[in-house]
């Protein structure tokens, strides 16, 4: 998408949403700000200040080294292109099923408004195997190792999609997260302590306009992936290597074929070298960049236009996958009004109040106002105009002009003093308690949780030097992303139980040569790879309903029952293994029962003879540090007694 959408429609969502104009100006800006925070004008070391102008000599509260881009200039994202910032923002991963105990579409919006949008999808990303594997630039077999990256194409609904819109309205509706978020970042706590509220209310905003953003590029970026690959190549349009038709048989430069709803559909090559085309059709289908819709230009971000290509993970000898980005992006818009009303505390979005249809009405028109892509005007300001005539009665605080790019009127505030030095190693001077501060800590708790969710649910693990930098955020924030942990009251499950504060998972003392000893104390530990055999990790759980209201957890490893040491009831007592009893019934130290915290973000694990919970010993995070028992509910306290199932 382009800042027509990302700003006017964005902007009219959060309107239907029940912002105010000036929060949903707010908001439309912040999600219009990703695709221009970049390492080319914002690169530099950061001194947080609590100035707010130019100064001889500045109050510089913290620093911040390694800013958190959201968007990547074109000439590094060409020969280095980030996976972190590309899948976080723009090409969120989500070709796979749904991991287990993931929110349906119903669940996160409602009967109707599910109703409404597309049905989740997978796409098959192997069917240009057999094709491609005849490709003579391919010598080397990698395309064909591209093609296992089908996982990361990023489509509507998917399952992390959902978690991030689940996400949202959680932080837009609990000061407490906010505030959480807010003290894992630097200077967080000068930002709880100055000017709190409104720091609290704008914080609020920007991240709601930063998962606004991703959103909304999972309609339009749907079937690319932010990664460099084949799967975001394409075939000519006509090809078809099965066709006695030798037009048909992919020589020359690949084409596409697009309808700007002026002139019916065309045929067109795209290209950045012919500098004879119009900026609408400019795009970099060549053999060095494969990167996100690269190949297919602007297309995709134009709300107005249908085209149609033969992707290389599709087999060519079938017809053209056929792109409807009208009905796409009216359906974004719509996805967009649900967030924000619950995001809003109004419950679900009712699809069929006037007011929404009436609104509804005006977005679709906005979306579907054509422009001759060959003539004078670009499709962004076409369209922009549109979604001005939509909203001449409820307009945003300031008009953009998005032409320009960007206009400074879209440009967050905070920017006390920029560094005049061309490379990374200047100085800008950033008021701490400004929007353009609080975006960058919203952008970066964003990138954790993409981050968490992909290395959780072993999808992806993000390799660029970037995404392994500190930035505005401690790593330990992946404290709070918690995404549904698997109901452990089942009758027989095999898991992995993880410790939330330390995101160490439950394991036995020391090496080998004490696993198997009777007695042996529960440790927390960092994680045992399971691509070995799971029979011989001592991290793997089995979870036995006992009775209806008990259960035994017995380690896959040894056999050994969680219990307690010397069956005590003592607060402080040591989590143990120790021999199974079950052969003349389980005694109550070796039962357990599992409460799900009030906040629905953990599990606590009840010792059924005690009535106390496990946790780490002096809430430690340390390696190996060792497990007992305390009676602590966890309302009021930090998190280390809360845990996650994961299945295995």
């Amino acid at each position: 998408m382009d800042q027509d959408f990302h700003y006017y429609g964005t902007y009219y969502a959060a309107r239907q949403g029940g912002f105010t104009p000036q929060e949903a100006t707010l908001i439309a800006k912040a999600a219009n700000f990703i695709d221009f925070f970049n390492e080319t004008t914002y690169a530099a070391y950061w001194k947080l200040v609590s100035d707010t102008e130019r100064m001889d000599k500045y109050n510089i509260v913290d620093h911040l080294d390694y800013p958190r881009y959201t968007f990547q200039g074109t000439m590094s994202s060409g020969f280095d292109p980030e996976d972190g910032l590309w899948c976080s923002f723009h090409f969120p991963p989500g070709n796979y099923d749904d991991p287990s105990n993931t929110p349906s579409c119903e669940t996160v919006h409602g009967r109707h408004v599910a109703g409404f949008l597309s049905q989740f999808q997978i796409r098959d990303a192997t069917k240009g195997r057999a094709e491609l594997s005849k490709y003579p630039r391919d010598q080397s077999g990698q395309y064909l190792k591209d093609l296992e990256y089908g996982k990361l194409l990023n489509r509507p609904q998917s399952a992390l999609s959902r978690q991030i819109i689940m996400d949202a309205i959680k932080c837009a509706t609990d000061n407490a997260r906010l505030e959480s978020i807010l003290g894992y970042a630097i200077g967080g706590q000068y930002i709880l302590q100055n000017n709190r509220e409104d720091n609290l209310r704008r914080f609020r905003l920007i991240l709601l306009g930063v998962r606004a953003h991703v959103i909304a590029d999972t309609w339009a970026h749907q079937d690319f992936c932010g990664i460099h690959n084949i799967l975001n190549s394409y075939w000519d349009v006509d090809y078809n290597p099965t066709s006695w038709n030798p037009y048909k048989w992919g020589y020359g430069r690949q084409s596409i074929q697009y309808d700007d709803q002026k002139q019916g559909w065309q045929k067109k090559v795209l290209s950045f070298l012919l500098k004879k085309s119009h900026p609408n059709f400019e795009a970099v289908p060549n053999h060095t960049s494969y990167l996100g819709h690269g190949w297919m230009g602007h297309l995709p971000d134009f709300s107005f236009v249908k085209f149609r290509y033969k992707p290389c993970w599709a087999d060519p000898t079938q017809e053209a996958v056929v792109r409807n980005n009208p009905e796409e992006y009216k359906k974004a818009w719509v996805e967009l009004v649900s967030l924000f009303t619950q995001a809003k505390g109004s419950g679900q979005l009712k699809l069929d109040a006037p007011q929404f249809q009436t609104a509804l009405g005006k977005a679709t028109e906005a979306i579907n106002t054509s422009c001759r892509l060959e003539g004078k005007v670009t499709g962004r300001k076409s369209s922009a105009d549109a979604w001005q005539n939509a909203l001449v009665n409820d307009p945003p605080v300031t008009n953009i002009d998005v032409d320009s790019e960007p206009d400074t009127h879209a440009v967050l505030d905070g920017m006390i003093e920029m560094t005049t030095s061309r490379n990374r190693y200047g100085t800008n001077y950033v008021n701490i308690n400004s929007d353009l501060y609080l975006f960058q800590i919203a952008a970066d708790y964003h990138f954790h949780f993409v981050k968490n969710y992909l290395e959780r649910h072993r999808i992806y693990l993000f390799t660029g030097s970037w995404s392994q930098q500190t930035s505005a955020l401690s790593s330990d924030v992946s404290n709070l992303i918690i995404f549904n942990s698997i109901d452990p009251r089942k009758t027989y499950l095999r898991v992995r139980i993880k410790n939330i504060k330390s995101q160490r998972y439950l394991s036995i003392e020391g090496d080998k040569q004490n696993w198997d000893n009777d007695g042996a104390s529960l440790t927390i530990r960092d994680p045992i790879s399971l691509d070995d055999d799971p029979v011989v990790n001592p991290q793997v759980w089995h979870i036995i309903q006992f009775r209806s209201d008990a259960w035994i957890i017995l380690n896959q490893y040894n056999a050994h029952l969680a219990s307690i040491r010397d069956r005590s009831k003592d607060d402080r007592a040591t989590a143990i293994i120790h021999h199974s009893e079950i052969g003349s019934a389980a005694e109550p130290f070796q039962q357990w029962t599992f409460v799900s915290h009030e906040k629905g973000d953990g599990w606590l694990i009840q010792n059924m003879n005690s009535k106390k919970y496990i946790g780490p010993q002096d809430r430690s995070t340390e390696n190996d540090h060792f497990c007992i028992i305390q009676f602590d509910n966890q309302t009021k306290e930090d998190n280390y007694q809360l845990w996650l199932f994961e299945e295995v």
